[in-house]
Formats: structure tokens, sequence, C-alpha cells
């Protein structure tokens, strides 16, 4: 499997392949800033026609990223313009996109939703089926950021939500992206998903990259030595050193 495209950046394509092979149903990216984890998965699911959740740990974050120049979206080649949140985000807020229609007339429809971790809990008679994938951003706080409360089964609630019944009539479960820069081991998401002594394995011995198979899990903590060159060169990294 490809890692990095020719520039430094993550091949999303290449892992979402991957996943599709293998069966994998939870994808954790863990990395420094600037690989390419948000903006790649989110233009894989655009440039794919999917109609997924963007999820934030917290509703004041969603509101921030869903607000013009803020959005994610704004920053993707190709979509500047073209997709959008639309309405409050106090609980959710739909992803819309404008399309063109016989060359002249473009309409707009929503492609997927935005949603908080810690007000999810309070939809109810949510309807996920039409949703594929949950993109889940951000998912490992800072150390100074604040602490939802059980957040370990919050986000197992929310996955199970969103997922709903469509295993047992048949159909692939929810596939979950879950990107994080890598703040810290000592979190809700690796302890829900019982990954925090692999992932520290992992870490401490330079591993970038382990299927757990049976568990359809893939863990991803890049190391991109072209990224890591070019942020030698930036302002802070020379004021630092």
């Amino acid at each position: 499997m490809r890692f990095y495209l020719d520039n430094g950046f993550l091949d999303i394509p290449s892992v979402a392949a991957f996943a599709d092979k293998h069966n994998v149903n939870f994808i954790l990216i863990i990395g420094k800033r600037q690989v390419g984890k948000t903006y790649g998965v989110l233009k894989y699911e655009l440039d794919n026609d999917k109609r997924f959740c963007l999820m934030r740990r917290t509703s004041k974050e969603l509101g921030l990223v869903s607000k013009g120049v803020n959005s994610p979206f704004e920053a993707i080649d190709g979509y500047e313009n073209k997709v959008s949140f639309s309405g409050s985000a106090d609980d959710t807020t739909m992803v819309m996109r404008l399309t063109d229609v016989d060359g002249e007339e473009q309409k707009e429809h929503d492609i997927g939703l935005g949603v908080a971790l810690n007000t999810i809990a309070s939809i109810r008679g949510f309807n996920g089926k039409p949703y594929t994938d949950l993109v889940y951003d951000e998912c490992i706080p800072e150390s100074h950021v604040y602490k939802i409360p059980h957040e370990d089964e919050a986000f197992l609630n929310a996955y199970v939500t969103i997922n709903g019944n469509r295993e047992f009539k048949g159909l692939p479960p929810l596939r979950c992206w879950l990107l994080a820069n890598s703040n810290r081991l000592d979190c809700a998401i690796l302890k829900a998903l019982k990954l925090t002594d692999v992932v520290e394995k992992m870490s401490k011995s330079g591993e970038e990259f382990r299927l757990l198979k049976e568990r359809g899990i893939m863990i991803f903590l890049p190391d991109s030595k072209v990224i890591t060159e070019k942020h030698k060169k930036t302002a802070l990294f020379k004021a630092i050193g």
C-alpha cells in the first residue's frame, strides 16, 4: 500500500482501497499537523460522492468550523464555494453541495451532516442509514482542552446511533475515520477502542502502520520525511530551533 503522495501528503485513496480490500471499518490516523489528514479524507469523501457525518468533539468546535472561511471544505482544491454548512450548529448542521445542472443552473443538495460528540446524545429518532462514513476530526484533544465526562462511552454510543441496524439488514457497517494530531496517548478514543497499548508500542518502535485484521482496524502514525523537511523551513521552526 502506498502511504504518501509524491508531495509528502497522505495518499488517502490508497488507504481507502486497502481498507475496502481488508474489510476495515475503523481507520485511525494520528500524525503531525499538516500531513493531509482532514484535507485528504474530506477530499476523498467528496471525490467519491460519499454521504458522511463530520464530527467534532464539542458543539463550539463544530460551530467554528461551520462558519464561512473557517470551513475545512474551503481549503479543498476544486470545492471552494461549492460545499458549505447550512443551519445552526447547536446540535447538527447539514453539509450542502452545489452541482451544475445542464451546464448552467446550479442546484444545492445535502451530502452530509455535521455533528458534535457532546450533543449527539440529545438527538432522538435519528436515521443514520444514508451515511456511509463517519469522519471524526480532532478526536484526540490537546491536554489543556475541556474534557467530556465519560467521553469513551459517548463515542461508542455516537457510533451506534449513526450505524443503527444497518448490519442486521446485510448492509456494510459505518466506516469511521479517526483523525488526530499526535497530542497524547491517555485519551478517550484510544481507551474506547482498547488501542492505548498498541499505539504506545507503535510510537516507541517507530512503526507507522498496523492492520488489526480480525478487529477491522487500521492504525497509521504517519511520519512523512518530505513534510518534516518542509516544516524545518517554516518561521516557527526557525524561531524555536
